[in-house]
């Protein structure tokens, strides 16, 4: 009898932030200090990004019960198409790679299989993906994937659930997009 295949196709992006994020800084008692009520915080040295990179992916990987997965992570050149289109798009955005960004992104590549993205943006890639492979589903933490009508629910890693998307939750949230804007990505809505 053959095993039902599961295969999780995944937006990296932020799981790599996740792997190298600081760790917080501990008292005695073992409770986060803080600082101007913010946490502090201590670098991770390659050996924590090392073990990090290693536990969270496992972590996702069990957690979402998959048989086999497709990673991507950022490339080059991801935003070129809609930069073309509209300047303003993801403008509001920081250019300077975070100081561990390759580090990671190398160990994922080379350690876990994960494809760099070139070209087109990785949430986009992942949905290709996952619109053409059977028994597929997107895990991510993007709302943009996460909002995308379902045939297998989505996983969100971060939250640890599972979120069904029917056809017209997606075109509600497509519009609501349309409408408003989204101005995380520096775009503004439609007009009138």
């Amino acid at each position: 009898m053959e095993m039902e295949r599961k295969i999780a196709v995944i937006d990296v992006d932020s799981i790599a932030y996740k792997i190298f994020h600081p760790k917080k800084v501990l008292d005695k008692n073992n409770i986060p200090l803080r600082s101007e009520n913010k946490f502090v915080y201590k670098e991770k040295n390659e050996q924590e990004i090392l073990y990090s990179c290693n536990f969270v992916m496992d972590e996702i990987l069990t957690n979402c019960n998959c048989t086999h997965y497709i990673g991507y992570i950022k490339g080059f050149n991801t935003t070129s198409f809609r930069k073309s289109i509209n300047n303003s798009y993801k403008s509001n955005r920081s250019l300077d790679e975070p100081k561990w960004w390759s580090y990671t992104k190398d160990m994922l590549i080379h350690e876990w299989n994960i494809i760099e993205a070139n070209d087109h943006e990785v949430d986009d890639i992942v949905n290709i993906t996952r619109l053409n492979l059977k028994d597929s589903f997107l895990v991510g933490i993007d709302k943009d994937l996460l909002n995308l009508e379902s045939i297998n629910p989505h996983y969100n890693w971060k939250d640890n659930k599972w979120i069904s998307t029917t056809k017209s939750e997606a075109n509600y949230h497509f519009w609501c997009d349309m409408i408003c804007g989204q101005p995380g990505d520096g775009l503004s809505g439609l007009k009138g």
